[in-house]
């Protein structure tokens, strides 16, 4: 590339990064939310390249972020080599420049509601997609190519900033957090000594104090680690230095080392115990009550029956703010127990430890201040940018004795600064990413207060959702008084809820979830957690931690879970499954088809349990195997024939079915055999169920071809007592051999009396 295009090219790309940089200096200088909101549409306003250029459509559909960015031609046939060249210096401005450019809308259209939040597509069709540009060559390919690159991975990558993404604890897009992010990429430092790290050194001290006072400790020791599943493998290796220190050089020995936790807490726990080398069998889980809470009593009677045993106890971890249902165990309470017995007691907060942040709701880690130590992860409800989770101990000097092996070309001891500030030696890591900028800037830019009206507001959207989900039809709470920003339910499809939830298998509802969360991804337009949990089927959760959320957004949550499940049939195995009874079928007479009472293809129906009695207020296609179907009004049915004397007065009867309608004018239609079962679903018009029967079994058997003598007329009045609902229907229908199936505005009853 010769001088006179890097100079063009530098006028192209000038006005773009200087936009950019007008842009965030616009976002970094305001505090207050409504001059953020305004700096960031006139920062949109100022530039074209920093619209999304989408289509404007219903989530899912269209809206999809294709990226329009400035022109990358210039680029072509420059390689990484020439940002060593002599021009260099113009060429890396200007390729960052776009880089940023294309971050800056792709962060910005994650908050476009109109976008999808992801374009899915299975593993082999995105391999196949990507071929073009996914594999690794022997030959490097130019800037322009890399810059489409970029781009390409943009298109594909799950929105996790998007207010419609509620699939994991850690959702949301903070701009200070991203910026951050940046910076300490392009600082490109490692955390293990104030060498390497000065000032990000100084920030994690700073930081990790005040995370330490708000637990409530004057003192302790603290270290970044990378994720949280990593910071509660600390508290087992601390917990196990602490009562067996020679395990350290000498390796473990005959002792059983024990470690307790709640059936409901995370998995890394056990994990934990499986790399340390205590063994997964030597952790012990501790039943919790119906609301996720640890059950007090059964621990100590697990600590007994472990101590009785000649077993170690060497740690109980309590979980505050369980990753399914957001519970907070009783931290004094267990604190108790363990001062008693003398073991440590850890606590994984990673979700919920940001509520010690708010007045309002700090109180449900009442007593953390007595445990030994803590699991924080600022990347969760407080909605930094992944990663960042902190280990806290208030037993100083247990880390480095622990973790320390004085590595004498890294940790010197005669440097001539304070070498307490090196702090690597205390991880069992040696390079440390720098996770601590990007808190520290959000916590600058928030303070305190900022952090805390962020998670009330969370608190106060999970009300919310939960009463809204506790008044809509087909949603089911799990728990009415949740603790924790998280609401679990269950969805019934509208072909379900003819039976109350109680009344679902759970091997039926089980399978509900996975249907529908493969809907949401299909469409794009939504993605929600679910999981199962003990012995419950699979449940959804909604973890409220994204600073974007509205209730709108979770008013479009429940519609759009209802739009998506409301065809999901029921499974092949529904009827029968539950209470039912038997009907026969006894007779037809035609119908007046009315339309506008048609009601999905299903059943509504009413009745009285203690009466037997069954009302059926309109149906539609009520279908009989594969062979056809009859369209019509159910009325007022006695299902109380006994005896065979009465069965004597069907005698000779014939009934046939078609196709389409019910030949019973004529032997044209085939004939059903008599005694042939067919099962019918029953469910309430407009999601409103009034019923006392499920899942009826429909038996078929003899059915008078013409009923116009005065016998068939003495059968029926032997058999309902009160007929004159049967008087009035058959009396409607033809009375001759003809058929009359063409004429509409004829009535057809079916009379169906329980065996």
């Amino acid at each position: 590339m010769d001088e006179a295009e890097v100079t063009s090219m530098s006028r192209s790309t000038d006005t773009a990064a200087g936009k950019i940089t007008a842009f965030f200096g616009d976002v970094f200088s305001f505090r207050d939310n409504k001059k953020l909101e305004k700096a960031m549409t006139t920062g949109a306003e100022k530039t074209e390249a920093c619209k999304t250029k989408t289509e404007i459509g219903r989530p899912g559909k269209t809206g999809q972020w294709n990226g329009a960015v400035s022109d990358w031609s210039k680029f072509e046939g420059v390689f990484f080599q020439d940002f060593s060249g002599p021009h260099g210096r113009e060429l890396c401005s200007h390729f960052l420049s776009s880089v940023a450019e294309l971050l800056t809308i792709y962060v910005q259209s994650e908050s476009d509601r109109s976008t999808k939040v992801l374009d899915f597509h299975h593993p082999h069709q995105l391999k196949e997609m990507m071929s073009h540009c996914l594999d690794i060559h022997s030959e490097g390919r130019d800037v322009e190519q890399l810059l489409s690159d970029c781009k390409e991975t943009l298109k594909y990558c799950v929105k996790t900033g998007h207010p419609h993404f509620l699939n994991q604890l850690s959702t949301g897009v903070d701009v200070v957090g991203v910026a951050g992010t940046w910076l300490a990429a392009s600082v490109n430092t490692n955390m293990f000594t104030y060498e390497a790290a000065p000032v990000f050194t100084l920030m994690e001290e700073v930081v990790l104090a005040r995370m330490r006072k708000l637990i409530g400790w004057d003192d302790g020791e603290a270290m970044f680690a990378p994720g949280g599943a990593i910071s509660n493998l600390y508290s087992v290796l601390l917990a196990r230095h602490r009562s067996f220190p020679e395990v350290k050089t000498k390796g473990l020995s005959g002792s059983r080392l024990v470690v307790m936790t709640s059936e409901q807490s995370h998995f890394s726990i056990t994990r934990a115990a499986a790399i340390l080398g205590l063994g997964t069998d030597n952790v012990v889980y501790v039943r919790c009550h119906s609301n996720g809470k640890m059950d007090i009593t059964d621990l100590r009677q697990q600590i007994a029956a472990v101590r009785s045993g000649g077993g170690n106890v060497i740690m109980v971890n309590a979980t505050c703010g369980t990753t399914v249902l957001g519970a907070f165990d009783p931290v004094s309470e267990m604190a108790d127990i363990c001062e008693e017995f003398g073991i440590w007691l850890h606590c994984d907060c990673a979700w919920g430890g940001g509520a010690l942040l708010s007045s309002d709701h700090r109180h449900l880690l009442a007593g953390i201040h007595r445990v030994d130590s803590v699991t924080w992860n600022p990347h969760k409800m407080m909605g930094v940018p992944l990663q960042c989770s902190a280990f806290l101990t208030r037993h100083k000097g247990l880390l480095k004795s622990c973790n320390s092996l004085n590595a004498a070309y890294l940790y010197q001891k005669d440097k001539h600064y304070d070498v307490t500030f090196d702090t690597g030696d205390l991880s069992i890591q040696c390079g440390r990413h720098n996770d601590i900028f990007k808190l520290w800037l959000m916590w600058r830019s928030k303070g305190d207060h900022g952090f805390e009206d962020q998670i009330n507001k969370n608190f106060q959207l999970a009300v919310y959702l939960r009463d809204k989900v506790k008044e809509r039809p087909g949603f089911h709470l799990v728990l009415e008084e949740i603790e924790g920003p998280n609401v679990c339910f269950w969805y019934l499809p509208p072909a379900w809820r003819s039976r109350p939830l109680q009344q679902v298998k759970d091997q039926h509802l089980q399978k509900v979830a996975p249907i529908l969360k493969a809907k949401m991804m299909e469409a794009g337009s939504l993605m929600v957690q679910y999981q199962p949990l003990g012995k419950l089927p699979n449940l959804f959760r909604v973890a409220v931690s994204n600073p974007a959320l509205n209730r709108k957004d979770l008013d479009f949550l429940l519609e759009e879970m209802d739009n998506l499940g409301h065809d999901i049939p029921t499974p092949a195995d529904w009827l029968g499954s539950g209470p039912h009874a038997r009907l026969t079928v006894l007779s037809y007479t035609q119908v007046r088809l009315c339309s506008q009472c048609s009601v999905d293809g299903n059943l509504v129906y009413q009745g009285s349990a203690s009466k037997a009695l069954l009302t059926v207020i309109w149906s539609t296609q009520i279908r009989f195997s594969s062979q056809g179907s009859v369209d019509g009004y159910l009325v007022h049915l006695e299902p109380q024939i006994t005896g065979v004397s009465k069965r004597k007065a069907l005698r000779g009867w014939t009934c046939f079915l078609g196709s389409k309608y019910p030949g019973l004018y004529g032997g044209q239609d085939k004939p059903f055999e008599t005694g042939n079962t067919f099962n019918i679903v029953f469910r309430a018009e407009d999601g409103v169920l009034v019923e006392t029967w499920r899942d009826l079994e429909f038996q078929l058997v003899t059915i008078p071809t013409i009923i116009r003598s005065s016998t068939a007329r003495s059968a029926f009045r032997k058999l309902f007592p009160s007929s004159g609902h049967i008087e009035r229907s058959w009396q409607a229908g033809p009375r001759d051999g003809s058929s009359a199936l063409s004429q509409k505005c004829l009535r057809q009853t079916a009379m169906m009396v329980a065996l």
